[in-house]
């Protein structure tokens, strides 16, 4: 293994044949991702990224056990990109979509929220802003308490 300031100065043939032997994660270890502004606000600000849960605001790789109930959903080993900040994180955080931007906006100005964006988006009647009309023909849900609201022929009109 050649050493990685040959590759950033002055490469020799059988370095660059080493670097492109390489796949795509080994070489964002070379060269990290810089910060753009279609990455996740949690990349741009340099919170960690769990490898285990693939939620935010811990890792196993400081020390500390992941604190998620569910145990799954990180992303595959290979699918893991260094940043420029010192951090990996899933590629499907880096160079998001403008409308799975928006919806990790939406996440993380809800801090009490436990959705994640493919939860969101997952959402069968997601629309984060009903009209004045949606609100103003939903029937009381739950009997006479109103605890919630729905326009679902088969949950009104029953008792709890």
């Amino acid at each position: 293994m050649p050493a990685i300031r040959n590759i950033k100065n002055r490469p020799t043939p059988a370095d660059l044949a080493w670097f492109r032997s390489l796949d795509a994660r080994s070489k964002s270890e070379v060269f990290p991702f810089p910060m753009s502004e279609r990455h996740h606000p949690c990349v741009r600000a340099g919170i960690e990224q769990c490898y285990t849960c693939n939620k935010f605001g811990h890792s196993r790789m400081n020390g500390k056990p992941c604190t998620s109930r569910v145990k799954a959903g990180g992303a595959l080993f290979k699918d893991w990109r260094r940043t420029v900040n010192g951090l990996s994180y899933s590629k499907d955080k880096l160079n998001m979509k403008p409308e799975d931007l928006a919806r990790a906006s939406l996440a993380d100005a809800n801090p009490g929220s436990s959705f994640t964006i493919s939860t969101i988006s997952g959402l069968p009647h997601y629309n984060p802003r009903p009209s004045d009309a949606d609100l103003s023909s939903a029937r009381p849900a739950f009997g006479l308490f109103g605890l919630g609201t729905t326009n679902d022929p088969q949950v009104v009109g029953r008792s709890v």
